[in-house]
């Protein structure tokens, strides 16, 4: 299976955890009859905040454990930050149709909004470098090893004619 069907696969899979997590605050808060404030709003996006930064350093930290090739990092980091977008567009409306969000939405609260999906971002970005830099470390070892080969090949053979003269053969 190619790399970017497993990171699609993976994203969905990732997206049907993280919707049911500020879904089940959103019950809790219904049940202590706090549903319809600001409070369960910014709880909720909280909620999938720290959801989302535990599902995807998790899923990172598994992709680096594979055999990723470097090429691929850039399609893996337009991938997640689209999914980030895309998951918090969609909490938001799932918030609209329940008549929570349109009442109390304002520049605090997508100043707040803004912060949370910055947060993610960040720390997935932080993440993805990460996992770049291993990349092109274990690409610097292969080529110092491939390097220490050839020259020691190349002393080996020097010596070895050295030798050879030494002796008369």
């Amino acid at each position: 299976m190619k790399i970017n069907d497993i990171i699609d696969y993976s994203l969905a899979s990732i997206a049907r955890r993280v919707k049911e997590a500020p879904s089940q605050k959103l019950a809790e808060l219904a049940a202590n009859n706090v549903s319809r404030s600001t409070f369960a709003i910014t709880e909720t996006f909280s909620v999938l905040t720290d959801t989302m930064k535990s599902e995807l350093l998790s899923f990172i930290q598994e992709l680096s454990q594979t055999n990723i090739k470097t090429r691929h990092i850039f399609d893996l980091q337009n991938k997640l930050h689209l999914f980030v977008q895309v998951q918090y567009n969609e909490h938001e409306e799932y918030l609209k149709t329940l008549s929570i969000f349109d009442k109390f939405s304002g520049s605090l609260m997508n100043d707040f909004i803004k912060k949370e999906l910055e947060d993610v971002l960040s720390s997935v970005e932080l993440k993805v470098m990460i996992l770049e830099k291993k990349l092109s470390d274990q690409r610097k070892q292969i080529f110092w090893d491939l390097c220490k080969m050839a020259l020691s090949a190349i002393i080996g053979g020097l010596i070895g004619a050295y030798l050879k003269n030494l002796i008369g053969f």
